[in-house]
Formats: structure tokens, sequence, C-alpha cells
């Protein structure tokens, strides 16, 4: 399970993801920027959270990365930033009009290639999502394990 998790852009959903997370992995290292100093110092009051001071900051910092933005600002994060490939990088979109969530994933390996504890995290995360997700529309997660074997032909 993801220990070490960063937060890019505070809205009104990372309360509630911090308290899902905390609840789900007490031990957990979260690291949050300090775009919205304010918000962000309040969140570090409740939570045991580190504030710091840019993005490379957080990315250097963390196994996942969650990008809460707009789509637009989502896109220009996604294209300009340099991620490792063995980080998980998620985009959390919070409608507020709606009070819906809207999840995308980007990994930095080729063709969305998710390794297992890719996809332990991944569920990690939507586990602790849930308290702020309603019931509008269903989520389907589908995916399939290949045998280290085959990943190694392939990649040749």
């Amino acid at each position: 399970m993801v220990k070490r998790i960063g937060i890019l852009g505070i809205t009104d959903l990372t309360e509630t993801l911090l308290a899902g997370l905390f609840r789900l992995a007490p031990d957990a290292h979260v690291f949050l920027l300090a775009d919205s100093l304010h918000r962000a110092e309040d969140l570090a009051r409740q939570f045991p959270c580190w504030i710091l001071d840019n993005d490379r900051a957080v990315i250097d910092e963390a196994d996942m990365i969650l990008v809460s933005a707009t789509a637009s600002t989502a896109e220009r994060s996604q294209e300009s930033t340099a991620y490792r490939p063995s980080q998980t990088v998620v985009y959390v979109q919070a409608e507020s009009e709606a009070n819906l969530a809207t999840l995308s994933l980007l990994t930095a390996t080729p063709s969305m290639a998710c390794s297992a504890a890719q996809i332990d995290d991944l569920l990690f995360l939507f586990h602790a999502l849930l308290p702020a997700i309603k019931t509008a529309n269903s989520i389907e997660l589908s995916y399939r394990m290949l045998p280290s074997a085959t990943l190694r032909q392939s990649d040749q």
C-alpha cells in the first residue's frame, strides 16, 4: 500500500480525502503543495502533513501524486511535469456544482501499463475517496495482469 502521497492543489475534496487516507493508513506520509498556504496550514493542523514549497519537492517526495485541478490546469501539468516511471499520478477534478469527483489516471509508463503495486495504490485511493463520492455513476475497474516474462519479452 502506498505510504508517501503528494497532493498538488488543495480543493474542498482534499479534507475528505485526507480523512479517508489517515483512517486507512494512519502512518502515511502526505506532502501538500503550499500554493494555498492558508488552506494547507489548516489541513496540516488537522492531519499529520508536510507543507512543501513547490511542485518539484512534492513530486520528489511521493510515490503517488494527486493533482487537484481544473481540466485545463491538469492538462498543462501533465505536459510540463516529469514524473518517475514508478509513480502513480491521479488527476482529481471536483465539480462543485454537481458535487461529484472525477478521477483520471496517468502513469509515466508506456501504454498506461500499471504494475500490481500501482493498481493496489489506486484501489486504496478509491477506498479513501468513497465517503466523498455520491451515487450518481458507477465505477467499473478491470485490469489484466501479464506474467513478468511476457512483459520482458514485449519490451525487447
